[in-house]
């Protein structure tokens, strides 16, 4: 099955902003929200995954600092939606500790 994965979290404004493929692909594209193309992204070879022997293929947009909400298209597949933010982790944070909050021991 064709997958595009990426940080579900979302990614900082500025940073390493990184996905992958698990097929080839010449044809890939960031999109914003609104389905404007932001970027055409090149696909580039990594080494095969050696537990499962897929290739693996990493795309680079670390370029794109302007905050919104984006998803990665290829040959019909898309990406989950997500975040590029300077808060991008807060909810995760705010989440995390409500789940120690309710845990505790006591």
């Amino acid at each position: 099955m064709k997958t595009i994965y990426v940080n579900q979290v979302g990614y900082k404004t500025i940073g390493e902003k990184k996905a992958y493929l698990n097929f080839e692909s010449n044809g890939v594209l960031l999109k914003d929200e609104k389905g404007n193309e932001v970027i055409n992204l090149k696909a580039v070879k990594c080494d095969p995954d050696d537990i499962s022997g897929e290739s693996i293929y990493s795309l680079d947009f670390s370029e794109i600092e302007k905050e919104g909400r984006y998803k990665i298209t290829a040959d019909g597949v898309e990406s989950v939606r997500f975040q590029i933010s300077e808060k991008v982790n807060d909810k995760l944070l705010k989440d995390l500790c409500k789940c120690y909050y309710y845990l505790r021991c006591g």
